[in-house]
Formats: C-alpha cells, structure tokens, sequence
C-alpha cells in the first residue's frame, strides 16, 4: 500500500505513506485491547453452538468419529444439562475425548434424567474416565445402556465401575471389551454379576481375564438369576475355564447367549462345556468359533444335537473340524429338531464332508442357515449340495463363497435353483468362475 520515489538526497513520504503511519501509530494500539466475544455460551444457554440444535430437536446424537477433543466434550456436557434437551441417545465414540473430556461428560450426564443409552467406546478414558463414569453410575436413575470399550481402563477402572453397579438399578446393558482386563478386574465383574439385580447383556470380550478370571465369572453364573447374554471370546481363556463354563451351565437358567469365541479351548473344553448343555434347557446361542476343538470336540457337540437341547444357533466356525468332523455334525441333523443356523466356516472340510452335509440337508426340516464358507468343496461338493437345494424346503441362507467352485459346480446350483423354491440368499463369491 505504500507508494514512493527518491528525491534529492532521500526517500519522501507520499500522502498515502502518511496515512498508513498515522494508522499503525493511533489505531492499532486500540485492537490490541479489543474484548474478544465469547464464542461457546455460558451454561445452560441453549445459543447457536453447533451441538444445541441436534440436542433440541433430535433423540438420537451421532457424535462419532469426529476427532472430538476435551474442549468439544465440555460444549456437549453443557447441553445435556440444559433442560430443552430431548436426547436419549447419544454416540460419541471413537473421538478423543480423553481423561478430561470424559470427566466433562460423566459429570453432565448426573444432571441429566433422558439419557439412556451412552457409547463412549474408543475415547483413552483410562482409569480416570472410568472412575468419573462409576461415580456417574452410582447416582444415575435413568442410564439403562453404557458401552465404554476400547478406553484401556484395566482393573482400576473395572473394579470402579463394579463397586458402582453393586447398588445401580437402572442399566441393563454394559461393554467394557478391550480395556486389558486381567482376572482382577474379572474378580470385581463377577461381583457384578452376583448381586446386581439388573443387568442382563454384559460384554466381557477382548480383554485378558485367563482361566482364572472365567472361574470366577462361571461361579457367578451359577447363582445368577438375570443375565441372559455373556460375551468372554478373546480373553486366553483354555481348557480350565471352559471346564468351569461347563458346570455353571448345568445350574444356571437364565443364559441365553455364550460367545466364547477366540479363545484356547480345545477337545477337552468342548467336551465339558456339552456335558454342561445335556441338562440346560434356555441356552439358544453358542459362539466357539476360532478355537482348538477340532475333529473330537466336533463330534461332542453332534452326540449333544442327537439329544433334546434348546440350542438353535451353533457356531463352530475356525477349528479344524474336517471332514470328520461335518460326517458327525450332518448325522446329528439328521435328527435334530432345533438347530436354526450352523456355522461352520474354514474348517477344512472338503467333498466328502460336503457330501455327508448334503445328506442332512435332505432330511432336516429345521435348519434356515448354514454357513461353508472357506472350506474346500470344490465342484464335487457344490454338485452334492445342488441335490440336496432340489429336496430341502426350509433352508432360506446359504454361505459357499471361497469353496473353490468353479463352472460346472456352479452350473449344478444354478440348475437346483429352478426347483428350490425357499432360498432366499445364495453366496457364491470367491468362487472361480469362467476360468
């Protein structure tokens, strides 16, 4: 903006040089001391901040995944105590909140009675956060649905939240997966489990709790009289613990839902935990899928389908079962009369076991979904399957995808479709089709 030219012996100011100088020397000294306006609202003010107007008119807040920090909880904290918050739902998982931030929001959601569902999963809470929820949950009337996984809040933080749900009587579910729980932290959940009358969904998985932990937990189940769906997979848990598994449920009668799946179980453990289920009559889901068990564990769980049991979703997917394996399992639906879904993908079961399953399919009137994906059938056993697609009437989902099928397998399906009339999904990727 400066202009200016030599003269004589030096450089002359031009007018507008003048006024620039004039400017820097009266008016910038006045900017300096300018009030800056607030930019978040005082507490309780429901202003034009970007979280109030979703917390006004909606229920349910997505906040996820928006790389939220300390500063951003606070703005949230302070619409949920406004009392023009309409929020039952809120979702902020997966941001940044940390210790901080999750302070900032177990404090505001004390002040809040709509709320009843919070997934924070995802937030580095550690310790600190868990502890400021626990002392949220302590005095909470209304929460009835908590996920805080994935906040590396270890025994610390669950033996804090545990001491708080000995006397809660509101929340029914809770997730603390991957928060490198040891058996410690298992000890205080199994208190949890013992005495609180309310809590019915409790996900336990991917932490580290070992046989140790799962022994106390088993124990709990024997007395329990609520919870009715537990998932412990990936959690070290082997042979011992399954053991323990086995004998809580030949008492407990109200589980539903076991998902034991990434663990260290093998034949052993497979046999306890179906010597637990002769004499349980509520348990409808069993989740062992990437464990050890495989040919004998496999034949344990087809001598208990043989039996009358309440299982109907049995996944067993990811243990080596083979051929074997399928040869017991397809002869144990033949008689079974409750089995709903099977899974039993990557365990290297090829035509003969496909031939053996093909057999069952004829026969069942149970089975909906079964589940061969990553197995080895390859035309002959997509050919065997296509006979059995030609007699079954009940099955509605089929999984074949990566069997190594290729034209003339899929040819034979193709061709079982036009007299099938029930199916209704058909997976067929993976395959190698016009090669």
């Amino acid at each position: 903006h400066f202009r200016a030219k030599r003269c004589g012996r030096g450089l002359h100011h031009t007018p507008e040089k003048a006024f620039w100088a004039r400017f820097i020397v009266w008016v910038v000294p006045t900017l300096t001391k300018t009030r800056i306006p607030r930019t978040r609202p005082r507490v309780g003010v429901m202003a034009s901040y970007p979280f109030c107007e979703l917390f006004r008119t909606k229920q349910t807040a997505v906040l996820s995944n928006r790389r939220f920090g300390s500063d951003d909880a606070k703005y949230i904290a302070d619409s949920l105590r406004h009392s023009a918050c309409i929020v039952t739902l809120l979702d902020v998982a997966g941001n940044k909140l940390g210790e901080v931030g999750g302070r900032f929001m177990a404090e505001a959601l004390q002040h809040n009675s709509k709320i009843t569902s919070v997934l924070i999963g995802g937030n580095n809470l550690n310790v600190s956060g868990a502890e400021a929820f626990a002392g949220m949950l302590s005095r909470s009337t209304s929460l009835q649905s908590l996920d805080i996984r994935d906040n590396k809040i270890g025994d610390l933080g669950a033996e804090a939240l545990a001491a708080a749900l000995l006397s809660n009587m509101t929340l029914t579910s809770l997730s603390v997966n991957g928060n490198k729980i040891r058996a410690a932290g298992a000890k205080a959940f199994a208190g949890v489990i013992l005495n609180n009358a309310a809590l019915t969904t409790f996900d336990l998985a991917g932490n580290k709790i070992g046989d140790a932990g799962a022994k106390c937990i088993a124990e709990a189940l024997q007395h329990n009289k609520i919870l009715a769906s537990l998932e412990i997979g990936d959690n070290n848990i082997g042979d011992a613990g399954a053991k323990e598994f086995g004998l809580s449920l030949h008492v407990n009668a109200t589980l539903i839902s076991l998902d034991l799946s990434g663990n260290k179980i093998g034949e052993t453990g497979a046999k306890d935990l179906a010597e637990g289920l002769r004499d349980n009559s509520v348990l409808t889901t069993l989740c062992l899928n990437r464990n050890s068990i495989g040919t004998a564990g496999a034949k344990e769980f087809a001598a208990l389908l043989q039996c009358k049991t309440a299982l109907t979703s049995l996944n067993l997917s990811e243990n080596k079962i083979g051929d074997v394996g399928a040869e017991a399992l397809a002869a144990a639906l033949c008689k079974n009369t409750s089995i709903a879904s099977l899974y039993i993908s990557e365990n290297k079961i090829a035509a003969v076991g496909a031939w053996d399953l093909a057999g069952a399919l004829r026969v069942n009137t149970t089975l909906t979904s079964l589940d061969l994906s990553g197995n080895n059938l390859g035309n002959s056993g997509a050919e065997s399957m296509s006979g059995a697609l030609r007699a079954n009437s009940t099955l509605i989902t089929l999984d074949l995808s990566g069997n190594n099928i290729k034209n003339s397998g899929a040819e034979a399906i193709a061709e079982a479709l036009r007299a099938n009339t029930v199916l209704i999904s058909l997976d067929l990727s993976g395959t190698a089709l016009f090669d």
